[in-house]
């Protein structure tokens, strides 16, 4: 039962993971078809489009990391098993870079949301200073889904590579087999040394001799 229920949860937090990654990934494109439309076009309909699409976006996507930092913690203890295997194993590595490309993308959400977005919403601010806020956050929308395609990459080659605590339970195993293969050993050699052993002279000389 309870084995049925641990798969249940871990099921459900994989697919709450892969849901707050698909919202804020996938809002980066219409997002930055929106800016490009407004900087590009000069028109008042798309600029009032991106305007109310930003703040919306901005809450969801505030949402969808912490989901995502949640998710992600349970789900990276649990296929790694412990700090140290972060920088030992292969899997470890790769989920560091994971992690690292995951955090550039969070600080430039941050600058994004907390620098550049007021200026661009608020409608009395200067129109060239606006369009200047504008080519930014569309320069920096870019960045993330490049930030974001290097993370499906890195997600792409960790599902080919072995969780590392399977790898340090296989590890775990080996090094069991081979100190009984040891211990097999060690027995077998001493069971032959005992086969091969003959009295000695000295013992056959204090036995009596018969005579007829």
């Amino acid at each position: 039962m309870e084995s049925g229920v641990s798969r249940v949860a871990d099921t459900t937090i994989y697919v709450a993971h892969l849901f707050a990654a698909s919202v804020w990934i996938g809002g980066l494109v219409p997002l930055g078809y929106l800016l490009y439309s407004a900087l590009r076009k000069r028109n008042a309909l798309w600029l009032a489009a991106a305007q109310s699409a930003l703040p919306r976006y901005s809450q969801a996507g505030i949402a969808a990391v912490a989901l995502l930092l949640a998710s992600g913690i349970f789900i990276s203890w649990s296929l790694v098993g412990g700090i140290a295997a972060l920088f030992r194993t292969a899997y470890g590595q790769l989920l560091v870079l994971k992690i690292s490309l995951f955090l550039l993308m969070v600080g430039l959400a941050v600058f994004n949301r907390f620098i550049l977005m007021p200026k661009v919403v608020v409608t009395k601010s200067n129109t060239s200073s606006r369009d200047q806020c504008v080519s930014k956050l569309l320069r920096n929308v870019a960045v993330e889904q490049v930030l974001a395609i290097l993370v499906l990459a890195v997600v792409s080659v960790l599902g080919t590579v072995a969780p590392a605590a399977e790898e340090n339970a296989m590890t775990a195993d080996i090094s069991v087999v081979g100190t009984s293969a040891g211990d097999t050993s060690d027995w077998r050699s001493k069971e032959q040394d005992l086969g091969n052993h003959k009295p000695s002279s000295f013992a056959g000389s204090m036995l009596p001799e018969v005579t007829s």
